[in-house]
């Protein structure tokens, strides 16, 4: 987790070399059980626990939609 100017974000080491698009165009094969691994991966990044100090995203984005001055209080509520 990292900080940058007020807003909090993950931060993800680049890793080199082909994309998953690449390697599995290059062998097609593979297709499945790199779905099935990023799949896997993707799970796993689901478990990890947010920073207590971390507002819930469904909170945040309530919030946003409400001091949004586009949107009709209608619509504001229908997005609710």
């Amino acid at each position: 987790m990292a900080e940058l100017d007020g807003r909090w974000g993950v931060v993800l080491e680049r890793v080199e070399g082909p994309s998953l698009l690449e390697s599995v165009q290059a062998r097609p094969w593979t297709l499945l059980a790199s779905a099935r691994r990023l799949a896997e991966l993707h799970a796993d990044l689901h478990r990890v626990r947010a920073p207590a100090e971390l507002s819930p995203q469904r909170e945040w984005i309530a919030g946003r939609i409400e001091e949004s001055p586009d949107r009709s209080a209608e619509q504001k509520e229908a997005a609710r």
